[in-house]
C-alpha cells in the first residue's frame, strides 16, 4: 500500500468522526431546554431521524414515529404519505418545552420540501415525545401565515446544509484493496 493511500484512509476516518461529532455537539446546543440527562439520547435519536429522512428510509423512520402517529398509520401508509409530502430534510434551530412534564418538546427549524423539481426550505418542525424510556417523533409540520401561505426560512439552515458523515467501511476497504 502506498503512503498516499494510507494517509487518505486516515484522513477519511478522521473526517468521518469529526463530521458526526460536530453535528452531535450542535444538536446538544439546540436541545438545551431538554433535561441534561435526556439530551444526549434525544440528540442521537434526532440525528437518526434526520438521516433516515434524507435517505428516504421510510421503514426505519417509521420505527422512530411516536405511538399516536404509529397507531393511526401502517408502515406502508406512512411511506406513501412521506413520499407524497416531499419533506426531504430537516435543520433544527431551537427547542421549546411543550407542556410541563419534560417529556414533550417542539423542535423548530427548516424543512426542505421538494415539489416537482423545485426545492424550498420552509419554517416548520416536529414534536419529540419521551415514550417508554426513549424518544419518538411526529412527522414534520410546516408553519403558515394568516393567509394560509407556508412561511419560508429566512436564513440558510445550519445543520442540514452539512453532509452527514459516518464511517463507511466498504469505502475504506475499497481504498485499501485497490492499493494492494
Amino acid at each position: 500500500m502506498t503512503i498516499a493511500r494510507v494517509i487518505a484512509v486516515m484522513l477519511l476516518s478522521l473526517f468521518c468522526f469529526s463530521g458526526t461529532q460536530s453535528q452531535q455537539e450542535e444538536l446538544l446546543k439546540i436541545l438545551k431546554p431538554v433535561d441534561e440527562s435526556q439530551r444526549p439520547r434525544l440528540a442521537k435519536r434526532l440525528a437518526m431521524f434526520m438521516d433516515h429522512q434524507r435517505a428516504q428510509q421510510w421503514s426505519k423512520l417509521y420505527e422512530l414515529l411516536d405511538s399516536d402517529n404509529a397507531g393511526r398509520l401502517s408502515a406502508e401508509a406512512f411511506a406513501k404519505l412521506m413520499a407524497a409530502l416531499g419533506h426531504e430534510d430537516f435543520a433544527p434551530e431551537r427547542t421549546e418545552p411543550d407542556g410541563r412534564s419534560g417529556s414533550q418538546y417542539r423542535i423548530y427549524g427548516c424543512v426542505k420540501v421538494r415539489e416537482n423539481r423545485a426545492i424550498t426550505w420552509f419554517q416548520g418542525g416536529l414534536v419529540a415525545y419521551l415514550q417508554e424510556g426513549d424518544w419518538y417523533f411526529t412527522p414534520h409540520f410546516l408553519l403558515y401565515d394568516r393567509a394560509g401561505q407556508r412561511l419560508l426560512c429566512t436564513t440558510p439552515p445550519r445543520i442540514a446544509a452539512r453532509v452527514t458523515f459516518s464511517p463507511d467501511t466498504s469505502l475504506m476497504k475499497g481504498l485499501i484493496n485497490s492499493s494492494i
